[in-house]
């Protein structure tokens, strides 16, 4: 298996209860996972399952990651056996699998991650994951024989009721919490008392059998500040023993761009001696108005009051004279 001490380092962190935090990456830009690497995040999730990305880019972004020493993880499509083998053959190190719902499932995903006599794997010397075939075959086989490849999707009515077996599962370390998928098969609010109760139960039998829990971080509009997300994580999802956690990248970036356009709402005149009036709603409230067809009431709004360059009010001054 390929980079495998920045894996090591990573599930070593994850053992031992600290924080990790990581990107899921949806743009297909290797510069942008190169720099993820660079600004000291932990991991990257590569989407595949609602991204249209093929397979070369795939591998291209993973050499990113794999040059920053960021660990990168494969969100498969499906929770397919095939799609596990096929892509750690292309020398990823960490699948997560979506919509795992029974011990019997996830054994067969881990099966696929691992070689004869123990898994269903095929083999192929000169494959990505034994550098072409420097790694001698026998000495690759044993890696992936060890290493802990299967990271399983919670995020269904019918693995909640299965917990307890998926998570005594011996050859994982990591489980995610899907929220969305979950609380629609759960027919109830993605925030409200139902699904905190579900993910108590799966973070309290993951803790039970000495894994460790990862979720997207919880994001709401008004959370302005990186230090407003950080807090946000810490009441909600830390302090449940939640210690993974990640953002889409595609969601920092809409929501970045979003703040930026109320400034579109301001008018400059050329009258030097008149100030420019403008009543700047913040893009929150903005959001808010879309979504309920009129703005509310106690939407926050800012004046702003611009005069004209001295420069440019000179220039207007003498075309009027």
């Amino acid at each position: 298996m390929l980079y495998m001490d920045p894996v090591n380092k990573f599930l070593d962190r994850v053992r031992s209860g600290r924080v990790c935090v990581g990107a899921q990456h949806s743009i297909m830009s290797p510069q942008i996972v190169e720099m993820y690497g660079w600004t000291g995040l932990d991991f990257v999730v590569i989407g595949t399952e609602v991204e249209a990305i093929d397979k070369s880019m795939i591998e291209t972004l993973m050499r990113a990651a794999n040059a920053a020493r960021i660990v990168p993880i494969i969100k498969l499509a499906h929770p397919d056996p095939k799609l596990v083998s096929e892509t750690l053959n292309w020398g990823a190190n960490i699948v997560l699998c979506p919509h795992v719902t029974s011990a019997k499932q996830l054994d067969e995903l881990v099966a696929a991650s691992r070689f004869y006599p123990i898994g269903t794997r095929g083999e192929c010397p000169v494959a990505r994951y034994t550098q072409y075939g420097i790694t001698p075959l026998d000495d690759s086989r044993d890696q992936a024989n060890r290493a802990t490849s299967i990271i399983p999707i919670i995020e269904d009515k019918e693995a909640l009721d299965n917990i307890e077996e998926i998570v005594a599962n011996e050859h994982i370390s990591l489980i995610e919490i899907g929220p969305f998928d979950f609380a629609r098969s759960l027919e109830t609010a993605l925030r409200g008392p139902v699904i905190w109760a579900a993910i108590d139960k799966i973070v309290d039998a993951a803790r039970a059998a000495g894994k460790h829990v990862m979720m997207p971080m919880w994001i709401t509009p008004e959370l302005e500040t990186a230090k407003a997300v950080m807090q946000h994580q810490i009441d909600h999802l830390i302090s449940r023993g939640i210690t993974v956690l990640f953002q889409p990248d595609v969601h920092v970036l809409a929501n970045h761009y979003r703040n930026l356009t109320p400034m579109r709402e301001i008018t400059v005149r050329d009258e030097p001696d008149e100030p420019v009036a403008a009543e700047v709603p913040t893009a929150t409230a903005k959001a808010n108005g879309k979504a309920n067809g009129k703005a509310k009431p106690t939407a926050k709004a800012t004046t702003k009051k611009v005069r004209a360059g001295s420069a440019r009010a000179a220039k207007t001054t003498a075309r009027r004279r």
